[in-house]
């Protein structure tokens, strides 16, 4: 799934915001953040995605959308 972020602004916030939703969701494994067009493609279950969206905000980023 491809999911849009507010909040990233370099390759550490994709490095932060990978780990955090690794472990935060079993199973879920982030294939690619991209800062510079705000979008998160994750690898994950439909019915995971209110998990993944507790840990992108816990990490300090918001969900757009």
């Amino acid at each position: 799934m491809i999911l849009k972020v507010k909040g990233m602004h370099c390759k550490s916030c994709e490095k932060l915001l990978k780990m955090a939703i690794e472990d935060a969701v079993a199973g879920a494994v982030v294939v690619k953040a991209d800062y510079g067009n705000g979008l998160l493609e994750v690898d994950a279950d439909e019915s995971k995605v209110s998990k993944i969206r507790q840990a992108v905000e816990a990490a300090g980023f918001k969900m757009a959308g």
